[in-house]
């Protein structure tokens, strides 16, 4: 109650002493609370204080720690250090949304450059990761797209069809029928191996787009044939 009024009062003095009173010693999740009240009473370097001394940043608090760092070097237009952020966001999972993020700061010129950079770097990868192919077509590289998913398309599991059915719809907006076969051939094998009775209208829709693909794909690579 006393953390309550601290917060009405726009008092983060209070707020931290009443937490240290509660536990004697603040667990990483304690500081950034109080680093949090400092900030939204407009004490950002005291904020920034509380933050320094987290040692433990991993798993869920990682999130909550970058988005507050954000805030405070945003209010303290510090652009070097959200860039630095931004990079370490969309290099953890590259997303065409993390991407406009970074480039917000560091310049539409750049844009481009980096795109090429990571769609080459994604071809070099050495396994498979569903939201890179995506990323890929998120920039309308849909060439490279059809390259990386091409070569590891023996990887495609359809029980991930939030990554897949996306990938499938743009693949067949392109008229890129030998990945999009292949992908919903992974979605519709995985409804089937689940006996996901629920699912079976998508299975069907995915059944027909099969049987409408097949004739217009003369050369099936190492991947058996619709048919077979």
């Amino acid at each position: 109650m006393i953390e309550e009024l601290a917060v009405q009062l726009k008092d983060p003095d209070l707020f931290e002493k009443t937490r240290i009173f509660s536990f004697e010693e603040l667990k990483p999740s304690d500081l950034l609370d109080v680093a949090q009240v400092y900030f939204n009473c407009g004490d950002s370097q005291s904020a920034l204080a509380r933050i320094e001394q987290i040692s433990d940043s991993t798993g869920h608090l990682e999130s909550r720690i970058e988005d507050l760092l954000l805030s405070i070097y945003s209010q303290q237009g510090d652009l070097e250090k959200i860039a630095k952020i931004r990079w370490k966001q969309f290099h953890q999972y590259r997303s065409i949304e993390r991407l406009d993020s970074l480039i917000e700061v560091i310049g539409a010129d750049k844009k481009e450059p980096i795109v090429n950079k990571e769609a080459a770097k994604i071809l070099a990868d050495t396994t498979f990761c569903p939201s890179n192919a995506n990323f890929l077509t998120q920039c309308h590289r849909y060439s490279q797209a059809e390259e990386y998913l091409i070569q590891w398309a023996d990887q495609f599991d359809g029980d991930y069809y939030h990554f897949l059915l996306p990938l499938a719809q743009a693949m067949e907006k392109q008229d890129n029928l030998l990945v999009a076969s292949l992908l919903y051939r992974a979605l519709l094998d995985s409804i089937l191996s689940r006996g996901f009775s629920k699912a079976y209208h998508h299975g069907v829709s995915y059944l027909f787009k099969l049987d409408d693909f097949a004739p217009a794909i003369g050369n099936w690579g190492r991947y058996p044939g619709h048919e077979q």
